[in-house]
């Protein structure tokens, strides 16, 4: 398992949109995530196991 972590240490919005091999981006070009935000993104993805086999990114 290959994990890159660009996150930003900040307040939890507790949400994410997903994305597969492409970076996610906001309306204004930035790709950004609270750390907080990213270990829970990373938690639904262990207990979900949606993107099996699969490379996913994870931004606001």
């Amino acid at each position: 398992m290959k994990i890159a972590i660009t996150g930003t240490s900040g307040e939890r919005k507790g949400t994410y949109r997903t994305g597969l091999d492409n970076p996610v981006f906001d309306k204004n070009k930035r790709s950004i995530l609270s750390v907080e935000d990213l270990a829970v993104a990373f938690l639904d993805e262990l207990e979900k196991g949606q993107f099996i086999r699969k490379r996913f990114t994870v931004a606001y």
